[in-house]
């Protein structure tokens, strides 16, 4: 029986009583799972949730997944924190078209628990795209930012944007979810992307984090036989600012 209580100069007041009952024995962690979102060709947005912790601390969850019924940690899995609660996670190197079942898990002293399984399909591929920038309009387009903007959010084929002997004088931006990207110049040392910001431009709110010339936000994307570069001489400044997943950046 329990009851809140608080005390002051005319005595202590209580508040309502409650009652509870401590467990038995102590149990594996209780979980939800939550549907799979996001699928894509390789990568997949999952997650669940523990909703009870067994009466013994959770030292790690996360979702296990496979390509047979009833998955478990023995099979691929994710490592997502501790304790009870919310999380959620992205899987990935999944292969194209494949059907997987997958489950929230959370592991105590006692052991192992899991919540109910779902199952998703990733996609096939979409053809591949390609799309050429150049400075005398022999090209889809004339400026690199016009083709990044023009990506299809989450296309599931190869998108490539090849950009032309030049330089291009832009401030460049390759937002999240634009995944999938292969941004390719025609030389490494004639195709030039370049801009001149830097740390505390005056009439701006720049700093060094913010001072890019090329700004790779998503995903999955390759940057090949390419210069990208900063001509700012005043104060810090950077030339290619990542902060996407898997990117692999080749001979520039």
């Amino acid at each position: 029986y329990i009851r809140a209580y608080a005390v002051n100069s005319a005595g202590t007041a209580y508040g309502a009583e409650n009652t509870f009952t401590t467990l038995a024995q102590k149990s594996v962690p209780q979980l939800t799972t939550n549907s799979v979102s996001n699928i894509l060709v390789k990568t997949a947005q999952a997650g669940g949730a523990v909703t009870a912790w067994g009466g013994d601390s959770v030292f790690v969850r996360g979702v296990c997944y496979g390509q047979n019924p009833n998955p478990t940690v023995n099979n691929f899995k994710t490592i997502n924190g501790s304790d009870i609660g919310s999380f959620s996670t992205v899987i990935g190197n999944l292969k194209e078209n494949t059907k997987y079942y997958l489950r929230a898990y959370a592991e105590n002293s006692v052991g192992v628990g899991y919540g109910d399984e779902v199952s998703f399909t990733t996609q096939s591929p979409a053809p591949a795209i390609t799309k050429t920038v150049s400075l005398d309009r022999s090209g889809d387009y004339t400026t690199v930012q016009s083709a990044f903007d023009a990506v299809p959010a989450n296309y599931t084929g190869k998108y490539i944007i090849f950009i032309k002997n030049g330089t291009y004088k832009e401030k460049l931006k390759l937002i999240s979810g634009k995944v999938n990207v292969i941004i390719r110049g025609e030389s490494r040392d004639n195709t030039i992307l370049t801009y001149d910001d830097y740390s505390g431009k005056p009439g701006t709110s720049i700093g060094t984090s913010t001072s890019e010339t090329l700004a790779i936000q998503a995903n999955d994307v390759t940057l090949e036989n390419i210069t990208v570069q900063n001509t700012a001489t005043q104060a810090q400044a950077v030339a290619l600012n990542i902060t996407g997943d898997r990117i692999i950046v080749n001979n520039c």
